[in-house]
């Protein structure tokens, strides 16, 4: 499994009020990171780190303003 979520967890796994507020979740992008295997690997790697700075940037931006 990929990814879980704290809901997913069995109770004795979490602790008493340390759920969170899964209400604050935040769509970091519109669209995911997609390629092909027929990409070219340099500019797949170009495209990547691009999206990814975006995508880093808007979630501490968001972090930031949630402080």
């Amino acid at each position: 499994m990929l990814w879980q979520s704290i809901e997913d967890l069995p109770s004795d796994e979490v602790e008493e009020g340390k759920r969170g507020n899964l209400s604050d979740i935040q769509t970091l992008t519109v669209s995911p990171f997609q390629f092909s295997y027929a990409d070219d690997a340099d500019q797949l790697k170009k495209r990547f780190q691009q999206w990814l700075e975006e995508v880093v940037l808007t979630g501490l931006e968001y972090w930031n303003k949630s402080l």
